[in-house]
């Protein structure tokens, strides 16, 4: 999974859409008008498919053995 990002046009800060997508699904959107609210400058702001970029969802590294607590948790004792 990833996310899609757009660029805002008022302070040039790259911003997260809030959508979660697959590289295939992005693949298959329609080029239409988008409504997003900018965290940065407050305005919303309209984007196309052509204007987002897809970043590939990464997952930071865990400190110690690298299995987060949640894995642990759910592994048992």
């Amino acid at each position: 999974m990833g996310i899609l990002k757009v660029r805002c046009p008022e302070t040039g800060r790259e911003v997260s859409t809030g959508i979660e997508i697959d590289p295939q699904s992005f693949a298959s959107l329609p080029d239409k008008l988008t409504l997003s609210t900018c965290p940065f400058c407050g305005l919303d702001h309209v984007w196309l498919k052509c204007d987002a970029r897809f970043i590939e969802e990464q997952i930071p590294e865990l400190p110690g053995d690298g299995v987060s607590v949640a894995a642990k948790e759910m592994a048992g004792p």
